[in-house]
C-alpha cells in the first residue's frame, strides 16, 4: 500500500475500497513482460491519442475515397485505396484485440462497455466488407477495377 503514505487524509472505508479496486485491476490484467508492456500500453493516455489520431485518419481517408469514386463514377476504388483500407481495417482489429487481451471479460461489461461493443460491431462490419470485396475480386473475370454490376441494385 505505497500510496498510505502520500493519501493520510483518505478515510479507512475508502482505503479498503481503493485497494479492492487495485487488486482486480491486477487480476484482469494480463501477466508476464509481454502482457504488462501491452497492459501499461492500453492504459496510457499516448495510446488514446494514437487510437483518436488513427480514426480521424480513417475518416479523412474515406472522404478522399468517396471523393475519387464520386469523380471517377467507378463502382470500386483503385486497387491500392482498397489496400489502405485493409491497413486500416487491421489497425483496428490489432487495437481491439489488444483492449480485449488487456481487460478480458470485464471489457463488455464494464463501465463505457457499450462503446466497447459498438467498436466490436463497426470492426465486424469492416472485416466481413473487405471479406466480400476479396471475393467479389476473386470471383470477377475482369479483375479487381471491375464493373460488378450484380451487386448493383437497379
Amino acid at each position: 500500500e505505497h500510496w498510505t503514505h502520500r493519501r493520510a487524509f483518505v478515510p479507512e472505508w475508502m482505503k479498503s475500497a481503493l485497494v479492492q479496486r487495485n487488486q482486480s485491476r491486477l487480476q484482469a490484467s494480463p501477466v508476464g513482460r509481454f502482457g504488462g508492456f501491452i497492459s501499461s500500453c492500453v492504459k496510457s493516455q499516448r495510446y488514446d491519442s494514437w487510437v483518436c489520431a488513427l480514426v480521424l485518419l480513417n475518416a479523412l481517408f474515406l472522404g478522399v475515397q468517396v471523393d475519387f469514386m464520386a469523380q471517377d463514377r467507378n463502382t470500386l476504388p483503385p486497387v491500392e485505396l482498397m489496400w489502405i483500407e485493409r491497413l486500416f481495417t487491421f489497425a483496428f482489429i490489432t487495437e481491439l484485440f489488444m483492449r480485449i487481451f488487456v481487460w478480458r471479460s470485464s471489457f463488455f461489461c464494464m463501465r463505457g462497455c457499450l462503446w466497447n461493443w459498438f467498436d466490436v460491431i463497426i470492426v465486424i462490419l469492416q472485416v466481413v466488407e473487405d471479406l466480400g470485396s476479396l471475393f467479389l475480386q476473386a470471383v470477377s473475370d475482369v479483375g479487381p477495377a471491375g464493373n460488378f454490376s450484380v451487386v448493383r441494385l437497379p
